[in-house]
């Protein structure tokens, strides 16, 4: 009898622990597609550069949060009309952001374009650690070439914490990636630079492009092996614990 209340008490311990876990874990998985959601305030619900570019308009994906958006330098006049950016969630770990260009506002022909802007990404819950850029829409002929390149820094315009870019020549066809990894922070900013010339017979445009942020896996996926393993450890200490409440019983009718 005596033997047998520490681990009625533990049953009653893990089972309690195991209910608790489990709650924590449907709260997860029911915040999850609500995180997965793209808010916005800019206004007509699309984002457009020319929008994002308004003071207090921001972007958020999932817990990343894009704000402070500017134009740096635009002497070719971009229509930012034209530039569409919306969030992209395809992996909870990695939110980030595509880019789309309508019409030709960034095409070249016979000279250069030269274009840059800045935001801000500030994740509202684990840190960045690392930055992915991808080019993967566009078109370059002859003698041309597209090249999108980045400061990400502690503070507008700086290159503080990592430098980086992507290169298309006349030509190219495949999409061009390239990731940076740095020490994990809350925020960044982001000076994206785009470049673009084509002479002679060449011609470059450049429709899409997507920025992606990695952070720091998030503790519920290690909460969520606490439940687990503290589910089997329930299930095994009650397996064992039945044939013990049996011979109770059976002692207890004999006394």
């Amino acid at each position: 009898m005596t033997l047998l209340n520490p681990i009625i008490n533990l049953t009653k311990f893990i089972t309690s622990g195991v209910a608790t876990l489990t709650v924590l874990t449907g709260l997860s998985i029911a915040i999850s597609p609500s995180q997965a959601n793209v808010i916005t305030n800019c206004s007509g619900g699309n984002c457009t550069l020319s929008k994002l570019i308004v003071p207090n308009t921001f972007i958020q994906v999932g817990d990343k949060r894009f704000d402070s958006w500017g134009i740096s330098q635009n002497p070719n006049n971009v229509n930012l009309d034209n530039i569409m950016i919306d969030g992209i969630f395809q992996d909870t770990n990695a939110p980030g952001l595509q880019f789309m260009v309508n019409g030709n506002a960034l095409h070249v022909q016979g000279g250069n374009i030269v274009f840059d802007f800045d935001f801000k990404v500030t994740s509202l819950g684990e840190k960045i650690k690392d930055n992915t850029l991808t080019l993967n829409g566009y078109s370059t002929t002859g003698d041309s070439l597209i090249d999108i390149s980045e400061l990400v820094g502690s503070s507008q315009g700086l290159g503080d914490i990592k430098r980086k870019g992507v290169t298309a020549f006349g030509g190219d066809t495949e999409n061009k990636t390239v990731t940076e990894e740095f020490d994990p922070v809350q925020s960044l900013w982001v000076r994206k630079k785009i470049t673009m010339s084509a002479i002679g017979g060449g011609e470059a445009s450049l429709t899409k492009f997507q920025q992606r942020f990695s952070q720091v896996p998030e503790p519920t996926s290690i909460l969520s092996l606490l439940a687990l393993g503290t589910l089997g450890a329930a299930s095994t200490v009650k397996r064992k614990l039945k044939p013990s409440q049996s011979t109770e019983k059976e002692t207890t009718k004999v006394g």
